[in-house]
């Protein structure tokens, strides 16, 4: 059974909640509340992150879409996100800077497993029918 590239996606995105709810626990049993805290609000950026990615990702790759240049810069206010988020946290808790920049890699991890899942994902064939329109088979003079 082939599962198409969204629905990956949708996959990858769950898995991040118990991978996240897994590391707010270990920081918060061996490190502190305001680690897990820190943590909590790296994952949640995290989210966010990979929200718009895939937003900006199924944008980006619809055919015949003509404002792609804007999603270019759209794409660019996901390093913005980064960087409010973690500007954020530490100037609320400078001590705890590790745990919400492992937080903040669970995108990264996300996008990681997306790139390996789509290099080995078939792609579809085409349906039959009536080729498309090309300049060799114009009737334009």
């Amino acid at each position: 059974m082939m599962i198409g590239p969204e629905a990956q996606l949708r996959r990858i995105r769950w898995l991040m909640l118990p991978v996240g709810g897994a590391g707010i626990t270990a920081w918060a049993v061996f490190r502190s509340l305001p680690a897990a805290c820190a943590f909590g609000l790296g994952a949640l950026a995290s989210w966010a992150l990979w929200l718009l990615h895939v937003l900006l990702v199924k944008r980006m790759l619809t055919p015949g879409n003509p404002g792609r240049a804007g999603y270019v810069l759209l794409s660019t206010g996901k390093l913005a996100l980064i960087g409010l988020a973690l500007a954020g946290i530490m100037e609320r808790y400078p001590e705890e800077g590790i745990p919400f920049a492992t937080g903040l890699l669970l995108s990264v991890g996300a996008i990681l497993l997306e790139a390996v899942i789509l290099a080995f994902h078939k792609a579809e064939p085409a349906p039959p029918g009536p080729p498309e329109d090309s300049a060799e088979d114009s009737d334009r003079p």
